[in-house]
Order: C-alpha cells, then sequence, then structure tokens
C-alpha cells in the first residue's frame, strides 16, 4: 500500500510540473514545463511571446480585428478573386483605370476625359463563378495550374490558371466553430518547416486572436497544439 501511495504521489508530481497556467487579462492557457512567457508593447492589441525550447511562439488578441487569421484554407483563398485574379495581368496596365463594365462611362465623365490616350478607363473582370481543377486538354494547356477560372472581359471568355500558394499545400488546417467562436488550427504537414498555430474570430463581435510560431520542432509542435485546446478567450468590453 505504501509503494502504491508513494507511486501516485510521484505521477501527480510528475503532471503538476510537466504544465503550469498561464493567466493574463485577456486569456488563459495551460503551458507545458520549460515555456516562459514574455508580455510586449501593442498599441492596440495585447500582444506577447512564449519562449520554448525551439522557438519562439507569438500571439495577438485584438477587439478591433487587427490579429493575422494565418493561412488561408484552399477554399478561402478560391473564393477570394483579389488573392489570383491580378496574376492575369488583365487589369494591370499603370495608365488604365478599371470600373465596373456599368461605370465605365460614368468614370470617363468624373475625370472629365478629353484626351483618352492619357488616361483610359476599360471594364474590370467579371468573375464568373465557374472554378475547376484543369482536365484532358486544359492540363496540357495549363500544365501548372492547380485551378481553372472562366472569367468575363468585355465580350469574351477568358482562362485563367490559378496556382495554389505552397503555404496552404504544405499545411494542414482544422476549422472548427463554437457557439462564441469560429476557431482555425494550423501545423505543417510534413517535418519542422511551417507555421503551428491557431486563431479565433469572434462570432459576435470584431474580436480576434492568434497564436503561432515557426519551425517549431516536432516535440514543441505536438506541445502547442495541445496547449492551444486549452485556451479560454476573456471577452473585453
Amino acid at each position: 500500500m505504501k509503494f502504491r501511495f508513494f507511486a501516485f504521489i510521484a505521477i501527480a508530481f510528475i503532471l503538476v510540473s510537466c504544465s503550469k497556467k498561464l493567466e493574463t487579462n485577456y486569456f488563459s492557457m495551460e503551458m507545458p514545463a520549460g515555456w516562459e512567457y514574455q508580455p510586449g508593447n501593442g498599441t492596440d492589441s495585447f500582444v506577447g511571446t512564449i519562449t520554448t525550447s525551439s522557438g519562439t511562439i507569438n500571439f495577438e488578441y485584438s477587439t478591433k480585428g487587427y490579429a493575422s487569421s494565418l493561412i488561408s484554407t484552399e477554399q478561402q483563398f478560391l473564393s477570394d478573386q483579389k488573392n489570383w485574379a491580378t496574376s492575369t495581368c488583365y487589369f494591370c496596365q499603370p495608365d488604365v483605370n478599371y470600373v465596373a463594365a456599368t461605370e465605365v462611362e460614368n468614370e470617363k465623365k468624373r475625370l472629365s476625359l478629353k484626351d483618352t490616350t492619357i488616361v483610359k478607363v476599360e471594364p474590370n473582370i467579371e468573375y464568373s463563378k465557374r472554378i475547376y481543377k484543369p482536365e484532358g486538354k486544359w492540363r496540357r494547356y495549363y500544365p501548372g495550374a492547380d485551378y481553372l477560372a472562366e472569367l468575363q472581359y468585355k465580350d469574351s471568355i477568358i482562362y485563367v490558371p490559378i496556382r495554389i500558394p505552397q503555404s496552404i499545400k504544405t499545411h494542414d488546417l482544422s476549422i472548427d466553430t463554437t457557439a462564441q467562436y469560429i476557431v482555425k488550427t494550423v501545423w505543417p504537414k510534413v517535418g519542422e518547416t511551417g507555421t503551428t498555430g491557431i486563431y479565433f474570430k469572434s462570432r459576435t463581435s470584431a474580436l480576434n486572436f492568434n497564436m503561432q510560431g515557426t519551425d517549431l520542432s516536432a516535440d514543441e509542435q505536438q506541445k502547442a497544439l495541445k496547449a492551444f485546446k486549452t485556451i479560454k478567450l476573456t471577452e473585453q468590453q
């Protein structure tokens, strides 16, 4: 019985010594032993750094939505045309004002253009909601494309190759939702190169929060992902 009692005490001591609670006015988290917290000097956000054995983890708590949302999912990247449409250069000439097709004449009047050789007004590309993986002949025409988009430009349909950034391809992401937050967790698919992080976005206010480390060791990645699950945010008025 004495052996079991002392064994229990030893196990309890080990468990307690393996973590410690970080508590701030903005959030709390269970931290692994050996991690050290240092508050930062944020202007509009609460920021700080946590030092681990293989690198640093930074965080930002913002009531104004300033915290980065980390790496986009593939669908988030595709759904925002500005991420990829400018690569076509159909509307990146410096001497041209690009506006919606219905606003071309109004824009010319607004600029009082008499000499259109100085500043031109052209219709912008219109997004046609068709984005798909290239197959068959399209794969031959656009061998480096992950997706193709069909866009309306003036009276023509143009095909725009889309390449998903390596930062998205090389990371795993999970999205969870609670009554209060949308939560994104990010970690490298293979090895130690990349971002290990978590992002919270409030469902009812501008509040958001992130915590991320770069190129953490495999062991510290696992510790970080486990610690992230214990984060509890404090809503600021």
